[in-house]
């Protein structure tokens, strides 16, 4: 599942997605916040949804790259802190 959400402030606005991803081969859900570049504009609409999608992840890191959901692609910003593992579920 993808989750969209946004943080502003006067400064800035910054949009992030929460990704949850089951792992059969280990039995777990995965979660993280990642900081997304914002294309298409209209993702004010899609803010606080959830949407099914498919995370990509780059398999040096194990960490997300970008995701697909319904209305296109969003991609992750890169550098250090810009995913953070949120939890890890037990199934």
């Amino acid at each position: 599942m993808i989750k969209l959400e946004v943080k502003a402030d006067s400064e800035s606005v910054t949009y992030y997605a929460i990704m949850s991803q089951r792992t059969p081969e280990i039995g777990e859900t995965l979660i993280w916040q990642a900081h997304i570049w914002v294309y298409p504009p209209k993702i004010k609409e899609d803010i606080v949804r959830e949407f099914e999608g498919e995370v990509f992840i780059k398999p040096k890191t194990g960490l997300p790259v970008a995701i697909e959901y319904s209305k296109g692609m969003l991609w992750v910003i890169s550098g250090k802190g810009a995913v953070k593992r949120l939890a890890v579920q037990g199934d």
